[in-house]
């Protein structure tokens, strides 16, 4: 439970915490409600059909979902009407997603059940679009008007290499599954730092991870692509094999294929790191904030374990501009203690956020 409150609600403390539990931002208010906005859970996904105006389905769409539907197993396809399209269209972060009608979604299985939509899409002229996480915040980015929408949330699989070299994640996971599968195993990987956000996205749009300042971000630790093509062939795609593609697909998006597998490399995980969150009055103390970004920024090579994330804010329930700093660093510090790395932040004396405490690994 300790562990999905944090990776839900990215409570990060000024303490040494479990990598897992602390490897998350979620865009969610704070404690102390000064900062963030609030998440709010909706039921308003009951029957869209009712508010939102039918979609216009080719007869060539509607000839491809029938296809679909007859050739896989039952509730793989999933058409408007029923109760599992409405909850398809509830997985997506941005409402702008949400409110898109296609013709059906499909759930595969496995890569070669990919290319056998992607060619049926193709030959039937019907527009397809794949969703992972559903995080694309604009219309039509991970979701097909009136066409096909290839989910992915069938698809989950993670597994390790036998050397512990590499870590091989399918494209329906997000990165809390990626990142509670793998602390068993003290791996860990270069990815999200918010639990709900899915893999593929992250990794085909270049992916800043806590630990980018030492390994470089999402997109330069994948060793090999796994692509279904337009033409539905099934390809590796790597540095030696198709290195062109290999190169577009290095934060080009998914506007080259659809990738069915990452393989990623793995590092060894130690069960603890560092992490602070620090909120202060920015009117107060916004030059001391900035000087210590600016140091960090000059200097923070030297130290490469460690990560900083800021953002400023209004909150206007105050009438106060505050500024929050998510500190962290890949080495467990002494309880009360703090990387030299961020001496900065900590000139700023007065803080109406700064927890501390030592949190154990959930059993």
């Amino acid at each position: 439970m300790l562990f999905r409150k944090l990776a839900q609600h990215g409570a990060l403390l000024a303490s040494t915490l479990p990598l897992s539990q602390a490897m998350f931002r979620s865009p969610v208010k704070l404690d102390l409600e000064l900062v963030g906005r609030a998440e709010t859970a909706t039921n308003d996904h009951a029957d869209k059909s009712a508010t939102n105006p039918k979609p216009c389905i080719s007869p060539q769409c509607a000839k491809a979902c029938t296809t679909l539907s007859t050739t896989f197993q039952a509730g793989q396809v999933d058409s408007i009407g029923v109760d599992a399209y409405q909850a398809d269209q509830a997985q997506y972060w941005s409402r702008f997603a949400e409110d898109v009608q296609p013709a059906c979604f499909f759930h595969p299985y496995n890569k070669d059940e990919v290319a056998a939509a992607i060619k049926l899409a193709s030959q039937d002229d019907c527009r397809f679009v794949v969703v992972s996480g559903g995080h694309t915040p604009f219309k039509d980015g991970s979701t097909a008007e009136g066409g096909i929408t290839i989910t992915f949330s069938n698809m989950k699989n993670i597994t390790a290499s036998d050397d512990r070299s590499a870590v091989s994640i399918e494209p329906g996971n997000r990165w809390y599954d990626v990142y509670k599968a793998l602390e068993p195993m003290s791996l860990n990987v270069i990815g999200g730092r918010v639990a709900h956000v899915g893999t593929a996205g992250l990794l085909l749009g270049g992916g800043i991870s806590y630990f980018s300042n030492r390994y470089g971000w999402a997109m330069d630790n994948i060793i090999n692509y796994e692509v279904v093509l337009a033409s539905g062939e099934i390809i590796d795609v790597n540095n030696t094999t198709n290195p062109d593609l290999y190169w577009a697909l290095r934060g080009g998006g998914g506007n080259f294929g659809v990738v069915t597998r990452f393989d990623l490399n793995a590092y060894e995980q130690q069960p603890l790191f560092w992490s602070g969150d620090r909120v202060v009055d920015s009117t107060i103390y916004n030059s001391t904030i900035l000087d210590a970004v600016l140091d960090w920024a000059t200097s923070g090579w030297v130290d490469s374990k460690s990560a900083i994330e800021i953002a400023f804010a209004y909150v206007q329930e105050y009438d106060l501009w505050v500024q929050e700093s998510t500190l962290t660093h890949m080495d467990p510090q002494p309880n009360g203690g703090h990387p030299a790395a961020f001496d900065g932040w900590y000139k700023a004396n007065v803080t109406l956020r700064d927890k501390e405490g030592n949190i154990p690994r959930p059993s």
